[in-house]
């Protein structure tokens, strides 16, 4: 019993219609402050059969108060205005003027509904369905997810025909429950993209996170990063505790692959005083790239999750610039050098900090 025919508004649809202070931005309508008057004019719907009886119409209002905005619809099965012209070619020409076109809109017009998320479009009837939207104001508007519905009553649909015949009644009472079904319809067919890694809600990653046993709370991943993670928990459980997969891990939230020193590996392993640790169990890791000071423990807790029991790891970021910290001291004898440059002759140079004795 789910809707036969869904037609969206997409940025195609939308940047054929005859605008009037009107702007695209990524599929959402919204208008201009240069003008009181605004208008956008669609291309008909065609629903390929003639005395189509139209359904429903649903879209996302955002708009300040001192904003009117009315829905105007008509439907017919001729698509020619007059001999002339038809009314795509009417409608889409941004030469007629807007109050032109208001006027004759309203005179052949279906229905017209003010400021409505969701319109159930009872006796507009015809092939060819038409969309007005007017909007009065000078304030923040726009309109967004636009979709027209194909047919808007299923449950009316259902009756013996003898219900069916002059009970307006009826049809009004049951299509507030039909389009209540319809749309929970919708989310129900829907349900296998929450599950689909690519298309889920960011706000569920961590809770797939947590079904493969590990925790990335938090905000130090970003989006991309966090979806790829996800992806990849599944091979990076069944690596846990080897070099491998703290080297995978490092090149989906680092984007480098680390350096990784185990202390067991090391000739001196009895040193005390040994930037690799002084246990075999010491794991050492470095790495280039730059992270803030805010993210380094939630990586290092996100690291520690895929190290065996009894290791210790340890972060060294290698940084490409240093700084002293406070209360430094230089001996004597010290210099700090201006970073200068010499040109020598057949255009060589020296870049940096050069003593020539």
């Amino acid at each position: 019993m789910a809707y036969l025919r869904n037609y969206g508004f997409r940025k195609s649809r939308l940047e054929k219609a005859g605008c009037y202070g009107i702007i695209i931005e990524d599929e959402t309508i919204k208008i201009t402050n240069d003008s009181f008057d605004h208008g956008m004019f669609f291309s008909a719907l065609d629903s390929g059969d003639t005395e189509t009886s139209w359904g429903r119409l649903s879209m996302k209002i955002e708009k300040s108060e001192e904003v009117l905005f009315r829905i105007h619809i008509f439907a017919t099965d001729d698509k020619y205005m007059n001999e002339q012209y038809t009314w795509d070619e009417y409608l889409l020409d941004e030469d007629v003027p807007l109050e032109e076109k208001n006027k004759v809109f309203l005179a052949v017009e279906n229905k017209s509904y003010l400021a409505t998320e969701d319109a159930i479009l009872f006796d507009v009837i015809g092939r060819y369905c038409y969309i007005y939207l007017e909007i009065l104001g000078t304030e923040d508007c726009s309109i967004s997810k636009m979709r027209m519905f194909l047919p808007g009553d299923n449950f009316f649909q259902t009756l013996p025909e003898v219900y069916q015949q002059n009970n307006d009644f009826l049809k009004k009472y049951l299509s507030i429950f039909s389009t209540i079904f319809n749309d929970f319809q919708e989310e129900l067919e829907a349900a296998p993209k929450l599950l689909d890694i690519d298309t889920t809600p960011v706000e569920l990653l961590p809770v797939f996170a947590s079904w493969m046993g590990v925790n990335v709370e938090g905000s130090f991943l970003s989006e991309s990063q966090l979806r790829t993670l996800v992806k990849n928990l599944y091979n990076l459980n069944r690596m846990k505790g080897t070099r491998e997969a703290l080297e995978k891990l490092c090149e989906i939230v680092l984007e480098e692959k680390p350096i990784i020193v185990e202390q067991a590996m090391m000739d001196n392993q009895d040193a005390q005083d040994n930037v690799y640790g002084s246990s075999p169990f010491d794991i050492i890791m470095f790495v280039e790239n730059f992270v803030p000071e805010d993210k380094r423990m939630q990586i290092m807790y996100l690291l520690k999750q895929f190290i065996p029991v009894r290791a210790n790891l340890n972060i060294v970021y290698l940084e490409k610039k240093s700084a002293m910290d406070g209360y430094t001291y230089l001996d004597m004898n010290a210099q700090m050098y201006d970073e200068k440059t010499a040109n020598l002759d057949d255009k060589d140079r020296l870049d940096g900090h050069i003593i020539i004795q």
